[in-house]
């Protein structure tokens, strides 16, 4: 472990803390005490696909759900062709919109023409039939995140 430590001292590496744990006992190095805000950037795509895991699991979402039914009535304007995509498709990164879209990391958000980037995503040309390319876009786990959002809306309203 001082291996670790000395290398991540050394190279400056942004680490905020390591814990060790071995035969009940617990060693935590803590670098970096900040309460400020961080970048989590790919990280938040593990929590987004294991949240609309769990709601499929529970019975919230099902997996052939298309995407025009859970947000036909938020967006009335929504074009059918998000009828044939589905979550699956979504999480497989197979809705047909072309790769790179909606780089938030790489593009510059007050270039957006809208603060609601799902208006973005619904206005944007699918270049291929969904379900049939692979094509890496950040939008489709904004798009898993809105709808975990939605759903989690829906069943609130219903338990009260």
């Amino acid at each position: 472990m001082d291996c670790i430590i000395s290398n991540i001292k050394s190279n400056q590496i942004p680490v905020f803390q390591i814990v060790k744990s071995n035969n009940n006992e617990t060693h935590k190095v803590i670098f970096e005490e900040k309460e400020e805000l961080h970048n989590v950037y790919s990280i938040s795509k593990n929590f987004i696909a294991t949240a609309i895991g769990i709601l499929i699991d529970e019975g919230k979402l099902c997996i052939d759900q298309s995407i025009y039914s859970i947000f036909r009535n938020k967006y009335t304007w929504i074009d059918t062709k998000w009828d044939n995509v589905k979550i699956k498709d979504v999480l497989t990164q197979t809705t047909g919109i072309e790769n790179g879209f909606l780089d938030i990391d790489c593009d510059n958000v007050n270039d957006y023409p809208y603060d609601d980037y799902l208006i973005m995503v619904f206005q944007k040309e699918l270049k291929f039939k969904p379900g049939t390319h692979f094509a890496y876009s950040d939008s489709n786990y904004y798009l898993l995140s809105r709808i975990i959002k939605e759903s989690l809306l829906i069943i609130r309203t219903k338990t009260e």
